[in-house]
């Protein structure tokens, strides 16, 4: 099955890139993502020491019943830059901090923390 991908961006027309690491298709201009959840249909990497093979994995399968998300839950980066490289503006970087913040707040991890 082949899904036709947009060629720029539907909200201002920018070209798109290809964010291959976190599978999404990102508009330069704007930034909006325009298709997420992509599949790598490339071949599996090859490694014979279970550390790599874990590293190198596409899908680890690994949870932890300890927390209430199984431990897969979105990490919001500390970093002042968007994906293209540029600074991220004041007001977006303190609703970041706050989002991280109460991120930490509600993850329960710990027995005591239950």
């Amino acid at each position: 099955m082949n899904i036709l991908q947009p060629q720029s961006c539907p909200e201002c027309q920018s070209s798109l890139v290809d964010d291959v690491q976190n599978g999404e298709i990102i508009c330069s201009g704007c930034g909006v993502v325009v298709a997420d959840q992509m599949v790598d249909h490339g071949p599996e990497t090859i490694s014979s020491n279970l550390e790599d093979k874990m590293k190198l994995a596409r899908a680890t399968g690994q949870t932890t019943y300890s927390q209430h998300d199984l431990g897969i839950t979105t990490e919001i980066s500390i970093s002042t830059k968007d994906f293209s490289g540029k600074t991220i503006n004041r007001e977006v970087a303190n609703q970041m901090n706050n989002l991280r913040k109460w991120q930490q707040r509600v993850r329960v991890s710990s027995p005591r923390e239950r």
